[in-house]
């Protein structure tokens, strides 16, 4: 999944559960039950290790690069506007991200060697572009209109 709807699950379950002992489990978990459906996802910096930038798609180096501060801005808007829920939103949205951060610190210091790799790719199904960004619209529409 794009880190926006990992983002606005997390936030839509911290909305949802009012409850920060249960948001923050249930948002991590949320990340691995979501990444189960199949779903695009950028390759950008699995070719960039083997051949640099040279290796990379344009287009999933622009995704990679600029869907997840997207992200991050919406869902601090999202926040802003839900006052009363704002800081178990933006909490539960962290924690449903961070897999993806565990991954990331896991690539860079060992090279997609660890645990938390290997748990990672147990759980992912990936599809194409087109087919695979269906599930991740209907499910920010679903995060939406739960914290709407």
């Amino acid at each position: 999944m794009v880190t926006s709807a990992h983002l606005f699950a997390g936030a839509a379950i911290g909305k949802l559960t009012g409850n920060f002992y249960l948001a923050i489990p249930i948002a991590f978990m949320s990340h691995y039950v979501l990444d189960a459906v199949p779903h695009y996802n950028p390759k950008a910096v699995k070719l960039y290790l083997k051949k640099g930038l040279q290796g990379v798609d344009k287009k999933d180096l622009l995704i990679k690069g600029i869907e997840p501060l997207l992200g991050v801005l919406i869902t601090s808007f999202i926040a802003y506007t839900q006052k009363e829920f704002a800081l178990i939103m933006i909490v539960s949205a962290f924690f449903a991200w961070v897999p993806d951060l565990l991954v990331f610190w896991e690539w860079k210091y060992n090279h997609n060697q660890g645990v938390i790799t290997r748990i990672e790719n147990i759980h992912h199904k990936h599809t194409t572009f087109f087919s695979g960004s269906i599930p991740q619209l209907i499910i920010s529409i679903l995060a939406f209109w739960i914290i709407f």
